[in-house]
């Protein structure tokens, strides 16, 4: 169960197409379009420091720095 997010919004770019797109849950789709995550140049993942949310094993934040899964 995943979204297709657009990296650059649609509203932003009107870009819809795949090479715009990552797959995401739904938790981390709406946290990617509200920046309270995004994916640096190295391809990790960076949770935005003002985000705030207790701690347990289905946090966001435990996605800090891990890198993205690129297609082949």
């Amino acid at each position: 169960m995943v979204d297709a997010c657009h990296i650059i919004p649609l509203g932003e770019s009107y870009y819809d197409t795949i090479t715009n797109g990552i797959a995401l849950f739904p938790n981390l789709h709406r946290a990617f379009d509200r920046g309270l995550i995004a994916i640096d140049n190295n391809y990790k993942v960076v949770v935005s420091k003002t985000f705030k949310e207790e701690v347990t094993n289905y946090s966001i934040r435990i996605f800090e720095g891990q890198e993205i899964m690129l297609p082949p």
